[in-house]
């Protein structure tokens, strides 16, 4: 998704600088308690040019599994996990390779981006392994109860039990590793490489483009929740700017690949959108509710609702297009979004049309285009 920073890479060093002058530029006056909405947009009687798209019948594959994650790449190829713990790959062809099913007895397992890396979630430890060659990459003994890790293509952040989060360079720590390594060399990876801190409870972080980075903080000293950062590490000031504060807590943000848009998710499915280059809310975005899932395909937003996925234009906050079916979440994949729910896996269009989906069970795959079901998920 994004290229291995140098030795100071873009994420962590921005990080690092956003703990230190936090508290000086939550003081510039974007903590008042009601956010002024500067941007208004097009009126909501504005004739929409969006289309809505029917989901065509369910296939008659009732044995297919849940689809737990996937992970985009930036060649275009993807890493699934389904809930039954088998992994797939698909090409860029979309052609399905089975890769192997997880053992262990673990609670829960989550993909790392870009890394090839699975996490292993137990009740009381946290395992990271090497998909290639099934390599234990560390483990440790923590309090891993609300799951909180972040990662980029190069390093890897985990909460621990101090409220701080432990560092490691991926590239450094995760590259090379294999069956033939020696104790000692585990040992020495099981330490950080470094510390990141925040004056609050980090609730949300999305990873842009050239060191763009934005986040949701809540203050606990002062108590004001969901304030909204957006910090660009690629220029010499380094400032961090207050887009606004939601008053409430931050369940997700993300930010468009041109970093001109931030969106954010409060716990009760409000959408809240802003600019990068201005302070408040983006007016229109109030009549998004009950949103379970943000991504940005380009500068537009895509949104997953209950029975309802749309793109939304950020220009005029009219949907290009709204298709009526159940979504969990998707994920940009070049031009196309690519969406899981009701146990498939659809590639769209970003015009709204249904390319193709896949279902997955025990090892096997079957793609439905065009109505028609090729392959055999070989159901019992």
């Amino acid at each position: 998704m994004k290229k291995t920073y140098g030795k100071k890479r873009y994420l962590y060093s921005c990080l690092l600088i956003l703990s230190l002058v936090f508290t000086g530029c939550a003081s510039t006056g974007g903590n008042n308690a009601n956010v002024t909405q500067i941007t208004q947009a097009q009126s909501e009687d504005t004739a929409s040019a969006s289309t809505t798209t029917p989901r065509p019948d369910e296939p008659n594959l009732p044995c297919r599994v849940d689809i737990t994650q996937q992970i985009v790449k930036t060649d275009g190829t993807l890493e699934i996990l389904t809930a039954d713990a088998l992994l797939y790959h698909i090409d860029k062809a979309k052609n399905v390779q089975f890769v192997r099913r997880l053992n262990d007895t673990a609670q829960n397992y989550s993909l790392l981006n870009e890394m090839n890396v699975i996490v292993h979630w137990h009740s009381d430890r946290v395992m990271l392994e090497y998909v290639q060659n099934e390599s234990e990459l560390f483990k440790l003994d923590a309090d891993i109860s609300d799951h909180r890790l972040w990662s980029t293509p190069s390093e890897v952040a985990l909460k621990n039990t101090s409220g701080k989060y432990n560092v490691w360079d991926a590239q450094k720590g995760f590259g090379g590793i294999t069956t033939t390594e020696t104790v000692q060399s585990f040992i020495n990876r099981q330490s950080p490489d470094h510390q990141i801190g925040f004056p609050g409870e980090l609730r949300a972080m999305a990873l842009g483009a050239r060191g763009h980075i934005a986040v949701a903080i809540d203050d606990l000293q002062t108590g004001k929740n969901g304030l909204v950062y957006h910090f660009d590490a690629s220029t010499d000031a380094k400032k961090l700017t207050v887009l606004g504060r939601t008053n409430t807590k931050v369940q997700t943000i993300a930010i468009s690949p041109s970093s001109r848009y931030v969106a954010a998710v409060d716990e009760t499915g409000q959408l809240f959108l802003s600019k990068t280059d201005d302070k408040g809310f983006i007016v229109f975005a109030q009549k998004y509710q009950n949103v379970r899932h943000i991504t940005f395909l380009n500068d537009d937003l895509a949104i997953v609702q209950p029975g309802r996925l749309a793109l939304i234009d950020t220009q005029t906050g009219n949907p290009r297009f709204e298709i009526n079916a159940e979504y969990d979440k998707c994920e940009a994949n070049g031009q196309s979004l690519s969406c899981i729910g009701r146990r498939l896996l659809d590639t769209i269009s970003a015009d709204g049309t249904i390319i193709q989906s896949l279902a997955f069970y025990d090892g096997h795959s079957a793609t439905i285009q065009n109505n028609q079901i090729l392959g055999d998920l070989k159901c019992p």
